[in-house]
Order: structure tokens, then C-alpha cells, then sequence
């Protein structure tokens, strides 16, 4: 009994015989489930919703509660959110412009995107004249009548309106430049009528001339029409009205016109 006193067995101690004093053994910590949260069963956020049973089932211990830092999760639990806010902000974006549709009539036309500008397909020859009569009138005609032909070498700007009749005529052109017109020399005529009545034509004195300047020639956006600017003058240009011969006319002045490119 006295050695049983001595070492304490009342105390939970255990004693080897011979020795005088106890050898306490550690105690061991009950090793921890990796399942488990600090002894408590359920998952770390049970253990935290619960922890007033987590703590009784620890022995008084609180749970370590564990944090989490995957991104995932909460990103996907924050999809239905974003996509509110999408679909909230996406009508009012729209509003804030101005929608241009082809039946839009107010202001300027709406034209499309890639759609060429349309094609000017009027022309107009303005000039002066002075002599059997003096004034400065102007020639305007739609459509284009005016002609390229026999490989571009035909040359013939026709226009005409109001009674009046404007014409130019030879061949050899080849493009931009200027040309000498004679009767003999390369078939060139000018003709100018006014009012049905007057009338002055180059061909009348076969060695009278005409000058010509073809300033631009250029291809528009529709297939076999070009636009064409330059100038004419004539010194000399006799009547062939029959009943005013002896009065002819100097004639120079400016075209603009849509030619027809034939062949």
C-alpha cells in the first residue's frame, strides 16, 4: 500500500517497481480524421453554422474553421448577377444612338454603306458669241447624247434644248489634249442653231478652223459613260441659214458633259 500510495496510481500515473518517483506517460492526442474539422463531423461550414454542437462534441473545444480561397465557386454564383446587369445596360446603350434605316425620310437621303454616289448624267455647254449676233447663251441636256466611237476615235459632243443645238465633230481623238478642227484635214465640224432659225457650221469654209481642248476624261461609276470638261473656240464660223449668208459669227466658250463610251 505504501508503494501504491507513493506512486500516484489513485492519480492516474503508473510507477515502475524499485523507483521512488512515478514516470508520468504523455498523453497521446487523438489523431485528427482528415474527414473531420477539429473532431467535428460535418463539413467546415456546417461546423460554423452549428458551432455551438461542434464545440460540445469537441469537448469544449472551438473548431478551427478552415478558409476558403478557390475563386471558382463564388464567381460561378455571381454568373446570374452579371447577366442582369448585361441585359439591363444593353437596351439602354441602344437607345442612346441614332438607328439610320433606308425608310428614314427626314433630312438628307440615307445611302448605304458601299453604295456608289450616283452618277451625273447631265451636261451643259455654255458660250459666247459675237458678230451676225451678240450674247452668251447655254446648252443643257439629260440624258447624256454625246458619243466615243470606233475605238474612242470618233469624236461627238451633241447637245440640245430650248431650240438651240450645240455640236462638235472629228476623228482621231485619243484622249485629253487639244485639237486643231478642220473640215478637209480630219472630217472636224462646230455647229451652233439658235431659236430654229440662225445657224453657223464650220464645214461651210473648209479652211476655216477650230480649236479644241479636252481638259479631263474620266470614267464614272457606271460601266461605258465618261465625264468629260474642256473648251472650244472658233474665230470664224459662216452662216448656213441661206437667207443671212454674209454674216457669220465667232463663237468660244465651255462643256461638261456625260459622253457615251460605245466601243
Amino acid at each position: 500500500m505504501e508503494w501504491a500510495q507513493r506512486c500516484g496510481i489513485a492519480g492516474g500515473a503508473r510507477c515502475r517497481r524499485g523507483h521512488a518517483s512515478p514516470i508520468i506517460e504523455r498523453r497521446r492526442k487523438p489523431a485528427r480524421s482528415p474527414k473531420t474539422n477539429g473532431g467535428c463531423k460535418k463539413s467546415a461550414r456546417a461546423c460554423a453554422a452549428g458551432q455551438s454542437r461542434c464545440v460540445a462534441q469537441n469537448g469544449g473545444a472551438a473548431p478551427l474553421q478552415r478558409r476558403h480561397h478557390s475563386f471558382l465557386p463564388d464567381h460561378i454564383n455571381l454568373l446570374p448577377a452579371i447577366i442582369s446587369m448585361f441585359l439591363l445596360i444593353l437596351p439602354a446603350c441602344s437607345a442612346g444612338g441614332t438607328a439610320v434605316t433606308p425608310g428614314n425620310t427626314g433630312g438628307a437621303p440615307v445611302r448605304q454603306a458601299g453604295t456608289p454616289p450616283p452618277v451625273n448624267d447631265s451636261s451643259s455647254a455654255s458660250f459666247t458669241i459675237d458678230g451676225a449676233l451678240h450674247g452668251s447663251y447655254t446648252i443643257k441636256a439629260t440624258p447624256p447624247t454625246s458619243k466615243l466611237r470606233h475605238g474612242h476615235k470618233e469624236f461627238t459632243i451633241f447637245l440640245t434644248g430650248g431650240g438651240n443645238v450645240f455640236w462638235i465633230v472629228f476623228y482621231g481623238y485619243t484622249g485629253p489634249g487639244r485639237y486643231i478642227l478642220e473640215a478637209g484635214i480630219n472630217g472636224g465640224d462646230v455647229r451652233i442653231a439658235l431659236n430654229n432659225a440662225a445657224s453657223w457650221d464650220l464645214t461651210m469654209n473648209p479652211h476655216a478652223t477650230c480649236s479644241l481642248l479636252v481638259a479631263s476624261d474620266t470614267p464614272t461609276q457606271e460601266a461605258g459613260l465618261d465625264r468629260m470638261q474642256g473648251s472650244f473656240s472658233c474665230p470664224a464660223l459662216l452662216s448656213s441659214n441661206p437667207r443671212m449668208p454674209e454674216k457669220p459669227i465667232s463663237a468660244s466658250g465651255r462643256f461638261d458633259i456625260a459622253i457615251i463610251v460605245e466601243s
